[in-house]
């Protein structure tokens, strides 16, 4: 290097370039906490499925409105992770980090409620 005054920016450079390489060698999948949602009680047991899809609607009516929302448009509408993004203006990570949240929440209440 010439200058030593633009080491600080050639370097930097050369960072940015090595963490672009980096992230498309490992690309992300947007799918991936797809099968972590949480367990619910066995159908073959005591309670009817009448009665788990109920317990499940009273535990999701007990989530945040944000939370709520964002299970129903992603899980039960199949929404994609950039429409619910849109609608919770969130970024694409945020969307994921709140339903993970949400999930957790509301295999507790479940869990509560069992």
């Amino acid at each position: 290097l010439r200058d030593p005054e633009k080491f600080a920016g050639w370097l930097v450079g050369i960072a940015k370039m090595m963490c672009r390489e980096w992230r498309r060698r490992h690309k992300w999948n947007p799918h991936e906490f797809m099968n972590t949602v949480p367990d619910l009680p066995d159908c073959r047991g005591d309670s009817s499925v009448d009665e788990q899809i109920e317990q499940l609607r009273e535990a999701m009516q007990r989530l945040p409105q944000r939370e709520r929302l964002a299970l129903h448009a992603f899980y039960l509408q199949e929404e994609s992770a950039d429409a619910v993004r849109k609608v919770l203006k969130l970024s694409r990570s945020g969307v994921y980090r709140l339903l993970d949240r949400a999930r957790q929440r509301l295999e507790k209440l479940l869990q509560e409620e069992t």
